[in-house]
């Protein structure tokens, strides 16, 4: 049943399409799932008891993600990161949960890692701040008082429209309720 249950355990982290890895207290691989050995173009023989260093043409983001490796085994805790990877198609980004592996005896005997590749979604991130920016600016631009709300709490207003309630920015009320900023005594009409 054991052999069976290891087989299983085998498949899933075989099969997963993150980067699932294990290595030593030097940073040697001890396991890479087929994503990561497909990712660094290399057998499971060619990966095994090598480092990131030896591994990847990066050296700069090899280098950081040993460091991370080094963090989580000094602090003893499990950190989640954002790795940098330059590989043939452009530099990717990785979201990596590590945390330190341990013997029956609690030492800590190397760091199990899971990585996901996030690239595309940190590149529509950055063109949905572009996009956002502009907008912003389009609206900043506009000679009459312009606020957004959603569900009843601001969400951006203009400097006209700062102005026009008497705010100094728009810290002042963003994630506020929007009724706030109508008089008391008009408050039911707003509403209505």
């Amino acid at each position: 049943r054991l052999r069976r249950d290891h087989g299983s355990l085998h498949e899933v982290v075989e099969s997963v399409p993150d980067l699932v890895y294990f290595k030593d207290l030097s940073g040697r691989y001890i396991l890479a799932n087929a994503s990561l050995r497909k990712l660094l173009d290399k057998n499971a023989e060619e990966v095994a008891g090598r480092s990131d260093l030896e591994l990847m043409d990066d050296r700069e983001g090899a280098l950081a993600i040993t460091e991370n490796d080094l963090r989580v085994i000094r602090s003893g805790t499990g950190e989640m990161f954002e790795e940098h990877l330059r590989l043939s198609d452009g530099v990717h980004t990785f979201l990596a949960e590590k945390i330190p592996s341990r013997d029956e005896e609690g030492r800590i005997t190397g760091v199990i890692g899971i990585s996901r590749d996030i690239t595309e979604r940190k590149q529509m991130e950055i063109s949905e701040r572009a996009k956002r920016r502009w907008l912003e600016s389009v609206l900043e631009s506009a000679p009459v008082a312009i606020g957004v709300s959603r569900d009843g709490h601001t969400l951006y207003a203009n400097s006209p429209y700062l102005m026009m309630f008497g705010y100094s920015n728009i810290e002042e009320i963003r994630g506020r309720p929007l009724i706030e900023q109508v008089v008391p005594e008009d408050r039911d009409r707003a509403m209505a």
